[in-house]
């Protein structure tokens, strides 16, 4: 029943568009009624972070050199997810809520802490965003950090009218906050990047041991030095009583699209870690494991050397898993992480598209079509009954609807490609077909899921670039568990229709990896999306 599909294939018809195609918006703050549930709760766990940093710095007491500071906590809220997840927006939320003079979500409870957040915005400072993506490689992250510190010292010039003791007071505090952060910059960045071994054989060897050791004094007590300063920042730019707010945050987004920098970032706020400086990170911290899997193997090889490299290989493995795992554990704390997830079908269905209101539902229902298999004189079907038959709620009885669901940037993409088609396809479908076709094609190479035949497989099973034909019987077999049957009238006689309670799809023998097992599963989310355009172009032209 799989093959053949497209031997009674339309003449080809150009779409056209109902109306111009509209171009992405990218990452935006929301208003909280146009964010996921998902993301509302990821603020939420931000918003209870902050907060919580915000109530340590009275807890904590005068710091002192020689003593372990025993309030040291992890100042960091990563926003952790795939890309596509809307990471940047949440982001951009966050600091959108935080800016904002005088507002108050009627949806927020007053005891909740995006509430308090809201009501608090006065304590929190926020600092430029280090965008880690378009970072040039060899760009100095410390040094970036303390320069956007540096951008929130107020010039005097901007500072209200005084009495003349208190302007004095306030040269002299300005000064002051500036020859330190100036000395701190020089110390602490040198301190970071180090000396480079190399020089010891062009300087002498008196000169290249007072940078070393020049290099290691500026990394001492940084995290008290860098408090001092916040300190006295603070209280220049906001709060006379040091134990009280406000607390600086550095957004950065992007974190995991500059694998060779996101551990140094990651040990940078590990190193200083002082209570009034927060970092909010936007990123994948499965991208971070990965990165620190990698490079403690290289170490770990290295350490093995050549002739034991075979033999340890499954060591160095294992070793190198457990280090990374654990390493994160302690860089990011899992309590510390806001989860977004995939959007089910039902919040996938009302994702708005744009101000005007389009959503993935309302697309759906602006499509019609004849289908192949229906009743003579039958009504055209809209592709959401297509897609949704008997929806009861938020619970979708067909297995292929599940395709409707994924990341926020996906469903926006899919609504936009799908508006193209508004109205009766009288083509046939073909315009459709060729859509969904492209739509697949590029989630397909994005699913880590799939090994790279696989991904090349089934690019070329989608592939409608010089005929639109389908041939799932060839790659596709299917595992079928308990049926259940239901005989309806159809044309004057009986139709049997069988619905299976579950089943399950599998790459056939011939498509599995070298040295696999008998039964190579494909991905839910990939089946669902097989399922969806072999139902429908059975419908279209498939008798």
């Amino acid at each position: 029943g799989f093959a053949g599909l497209g031997s009674t294939m339309p003449p080809t018809s150009p779409i056209e568009p109902t109306k111009p195609r509209h171009r992405r918006p990218e990452a935006l703050p929301f208003s909280w009624s146009q964010l996921t549930e998902k993301q509302k709760a990821a603020i939420g766990v931000v918003a209870e972070l902050l907060m919580d940093a915000l109530d340590s710095l009275e807890a904590r007491g005068p710091s002192r050199p020689e003593a372990l500071d025993r309030n040291r906590r992890s100042q960091i809220a990563f926003i952790d997810g795939d890309r596509g997840m809307g990471k940047s927006s949440v982001l951009l939320s966050i600091q959108d809520l935080i800016l904002s003079d005088n507002r108050k979500e009627d949806a927020l409870e007053d005891t909740s802490p995006i509430c308090e957040m809201i009501l608090r915005r006065k304590e929190l400072v926020l600092l430029e965003t280090l965008d880690m993506e378009p970072l040039p490689r060899t760009a100095n992250i410390l040094a970036a950090i303390l320069t956007r510190i540096e951008a929130k010292i107020p010039f005097l010039d901007d500072r209200q009218r005084l009495p003349r003791m208190a302007i004095f007071n306030e040269r002299d505090n300005y000064e002051k906050i500036v020859m330190h952060l100036r000395e701190l910059q020089s110390t602490a960045v040198r301190a970071w990047t180090g000396i480079a071994p190399l020089r010891a054989t062009r300087i002498d060897p008196t000169a290249y041991s007072d940078e070393v050791l020049q290099s290691e004094k500026g990394g001492l007590d940084l995290n008290r030095r860098l408090g001092e300063l916040l300190d006295d920042l603070a209280k220049l730019i906001a709060a006379p009583d040091p134990r009280k707010g406000p607390v600086f945050i550095l957004p950065i987004d992007d974190f995991d699209l500059a694998p060779s920098r996101c551990l140094e970032l990651l040990r940078i706020i590990r190193m200083v870690a002082t209570p009034r400086l927060f970092f909010l990170v936007a990123g994948n911290t499965r991208i971070a494991e990965d990165v620190l899997r990698l490079q403690c193997q290289g170490e770990l090889a290295a350490l093995a050397g050549d002739p034991m490299a075979t033999l340890e290989a499954t060591v160095i493995r294992e070793r190198s898993i457990e280090i990374a795992a654990n390493n994160l554990r302690k860089l990011v704390p899992p309590a510390q992480r806001a989860q977004l997830r995939l959007l089910r079908v039902d919040e996938a269905l009302k994702f708005r598209l744009d101000e005007e209101g389009r959503t993935l539902e309302s697309v759906l229902e602006a499509i019609t079509f004849d289908r192949n298999n229906a009743p003579p004189n039958a009504a055209p079907t809209t592709l959401k009954e297509f897609m949704l038959p008997g929806v009861e709620g938020s619970r979708v009885h067909y297995s292929a609807a599940r395709w409707l669901g994924g990341t926020p940037r996906q469903v926006l993409d899919r609504t936009a490609a799908l508006s193209r088609h508004k109205g009766f396809q009288n083509d046939l479908g073909e315009g459709l077909l060729t859509t969904l076709c492209e739509e697949l094609g590029h989630e397909i190479h994005e699913d880590g899921r799939l090994s790279y035949d696989h991904r090349e497989l089934l690019s070329n099973l989608v592939d409608v670039s010089e005929d639109i034909r389908f041939d799932f019987a060839r790659v596709f077999r299917l595992k079928v568990r308990a049926e259940t049957t239901n005989d309806v009238p159809f044309d004057g006689g009986i139709k049997r229709l069988r619905f299976p309670e579950s089943a399950r799809w599998f790459f056939k023998e011939g498509y599995l990896p070298q040295g696999s097992a008998r039964t190579w599963g494909v991905p839910r989310q990939t089946a669902a999306s097989m399922a969806f355009l072999h139902d429908l172009a059975k419908s279209l032209w498939g008798g």
